[in-house]
């Protein structure tokens, strides 16, 4: 009988269709744009969403960002890339020890053309 009320107990405490419980692992991390262009100057909002093993959404998790190329794109906390010079850079996005890189490209725009 005590046995039984152990089950029992276990059973009402599950619920496997939790996908916000903080102890779920992230399996992976989906980072959007996967690679972009930007003009010297220019600045764009970069998106993470944690993901558990089986695709779902895990929110409320904590993303940390950071850049390969600082001199020529920098990101912020909030992930929002600025284009400070011409070249290539990966920003990388990493939540619960896992993480994913998007390829950004900085161009300098072309001078316009004067017509004589």
């Amino acid at each position: 009988m005590v046995y039984s009320a152990v089950i029992t107990l276990l059973t009402a405490c599950s619920d496997s269709s939790d996908s916000v419980s903080p102890t779920r692992p992230v399996a992976s991390v989906r980072l959007t744009p996967t690679s972009f262009v930007l003009d010297l100057g220019a600045t764009r909002q970069l998106t993470a969403v944690a993901l558990d093993e089986a695709g779902n959404t895990l929110e409320g998790r904590a993303v940390q960002w950071a850049t390969d190329a600082a001199s020529v794109a920098t990101v912020s906390a909030s992930g929002l890339v600025r284009a400070v010079a011409s070249g290539y850079a990966d920003i990388t996005a990493t939540v619960g020890g896992k993480s994913a890189t998007t390829a950004v490209t900085v161009a300098t725009p072309e001078p316009e053309r004067l017509e004589p």
